[in-house]
């Protein structure tokens, strides 16, 4: 089955099936536009990050709570606000509006939280403040860290995401679509699932580019025109009509969690322990969250006959931020006519609210813990303490990660279920599917 058949069935099901309640949509961006207005008068851009940008989150009739990301944005040029000038804009411009309930400030000013509420649901807008400005060796997102400058690669990554999803005809959309409805509010960072979403998708599309290229541009009087071929209106036919809508996320979910790629040597996972604040034994618990370190942003074709096509590859070949040292061993080896490589980027989107999150669900787990331990955590009974959180805490992440491949036997040729199903009916059947599971479900237990 090829991604042109029936894709735009399976998105609009998708969609259909996870998208219930749309009033609080439209109260949501009523508000986000009054104030990216008033932000705007101001010159600082208020933008809209992962699931909120992508219109991905869930809003079903069992929603009382949304979390969403914004940043407010300065750019060189046109302000010289510093972080803390950025937030108290919007602290001044928001206890003007009657429709925002509450204001809390974090640690630093590290976020903003701006409250508000519809009938029954709570809406949270957590906002970041970044700088546009130079950095290093050129232009980038910059965020502020206990004074401290960093790249802030949130954006970059929201705009890979966004392109890859036009490439793909919207279905990484849906795929982030479905996970977050697996998730509910199982774990409220999800910039994770993109990045590993683009990582194979990529992963996959690159392999089956090349094969392509290297069959049928081999000879000297077959020319590709690589701006044309690479623009999105192009790229996306030649996705649709040549990659097996199945076998692509199939080959997602199978590689989700995989250390090994073939096009890079360090692609892999940052351990960010689950309890780092509880006691100096906490790296005894042996808990820890995989956060992706880095994802491949975007494709690159080199012609191998272009010096300065040779030269910029070679010059920026690199397993951090760059392209992909095989394709160069590739190509000097068997001498391609073109170099189809990805392009990799490193880096932790939004860290300040991986941090907060990662700290709330570690907050939650921790009430799980035995009474009598928790009150001589840090005394008599440490390590009795730190074994059952490491026995909780374990438990969680197996849930956490049966939940973020749950789909993957739909997409399986080995059970058959696109097979016995229409589109629109093997949608409804996995929504089906989903909502039939009870939290105990996700639970392994052992029975010795």
């Amino acid at each position: 089955m090829k991604l042109n058949i029936e894709i735009n069935k399976f998105n609009s099901s998708v969609k259909k099936l996870t998208i219930q309640n749309r009033d609080i949509q439209k109260f949501i961006n009523e508000k986000f536009n009054i104030l990216k207005q008033q932000l705007k008068k101001v010159n600082i851009n208020f933008k809209k990050m992962g699931d909120f940008a992508y219109g991905t989150y869930i809003c079903n009739s069992s929603t009382r709570v949304i979390n969403l990301d914004l940043a407010i944005i300065s750019y060189v040029g046109k302000t010289k606000k510093n972080y803390n000038e950025l937030i108290d804009e919007l602290l001044n411009i928001s206890k003007n509006n009657d429709f925002i309930k509450e204001i809390h400030t974090h640690k630093n000013n590290s976020y903003l939280n701006i409250l508000m509420s519809y009938k029954n649901i709570k809406v949270n807008f957590r906002v970041i403040s970044i700088i546009y400005k130079k950095f290093n060796k050129g232009y980038f997102y910059i965020i502020n860290k206990n004074d401290e400058s960093f790249e802030e690669i949130a954006i970059e990554l929201q705009n890979d995401f966004i392109l890859a999803n036009k490439l793909s005809s919207g279905l990484l959309f849906s795929i982030k679509r479905l996970i977050n409805y697996i998730l509910k509010k199982e774990f409220n960072y999800t910039y994770n699932i993109d990045m590993l979403i683009l990582r194979w998708f990529y992963e996959y599309i690159c392999k089956s580019l090349d094969n392509f290229i290297q069959r049928n541009y081999k000879l000297e009087n077959q020319k590709l025109n690589i701006v044309k071929f690479l623009s999105p209106q192009v790229f996306r036919k030649w996705i649709k009509n040549n990659i097996s809508f199945l076998d692509l996320v199939y080959f997602i979910f199978i590689k989700w969690d995989s250390q090994t790629t073939f096009y890079f040597k360090n692609n892999g996972f940052i351990n960010e322990e689950m309890f780092e604040d509880i006691s100096r034994w906490s790296h005894n618990t042996y808990s820890t969250f995989n956060l992706p370190k880095n994802y491949i942003s975007r494709i690159r074709i080199f012609d191998s006959s272009n010096q300065k096509d040779r030269n910029f590859f070679q010059n920026n070949l690199s397993d951090d931020n760059g392209f992909s040292e095989v394709v160069w061993s590739n190509y000097k080896n068997e001498g391609h006519k073109y170099l189809v490589t990805p392009l990799l980027k490193t880096g932790i989107p939004n860290f300040i609210m991986f941090k907060k999150w990662l700290v709330s669900k570690s907050n939650n787990l921790y009430t799980k813990l035995n009474p009598d331990l928790q009150s001589e955590i840090k005394t008599t009974k440490t390590r009795e303490a730190i074994s059952e959180l490491n026995t909780i805490a374990n438990a969680w992440l197996t849930k956490y990660n049966q939940m973020l491949k749950y789909l993957q036997p739909f997409f399986d040729k080995k059970y058959g279920f696109f097979n016995s199903f229409k589109i629109d009916e093997m949608v409804d059947y996995i929504i089906r599917s989903i909502d039939k599971i009870e939290s105990d479900d996700w639970e392994i237990k052992n029975y010795f």
